[in-house]
């Protein structure tokens, strides 16, 4: 598990028009595998942050400190990324101490 939250956490996610879109705040994990990314945009001193949900398998690590997914954060409303997972109770976050 330490491995995933070295490799991922801080990263900044870029969407396919690229623009960025936030930095990895957390991960969703089920048997020790990412199965979201959570991503964390905007605001101040925590008021109006927006929280998304990536999935992993939308999400591509091009190197360095970058994530790339193939959707602008226009779409994510529509794809649901917006919201929590259908069921949460099936994974388990791992965020930054």
């Amino acid at each position: 598990m330490a491995e995933l939250t070295d490799r991922y956490l801080g990263i900044e996610l870029y969407g396919a028009d690229g623009e960025r879109i936030g930095t990895v705040a957390g991960l969703l994990t089920a048997d020790d595998l990412a199965q979201y990314y959570v991503v964390e945009h905007g605001g101040f001193l925590g008021f109006g942050k927006r929280r998304y949900y990536v999935p992993a398998e939308r999400g591509v690590a091009t190197g360095g400190r970058r994530l790339d997914t193939d959707a602008t954060e226009s779409q994510f409303g529509a794809l649901g990324w917006d919201t929590p997972p259908v069921d949460p109770a099936s994974v388990h976050r791992v965020a930054a101490p």
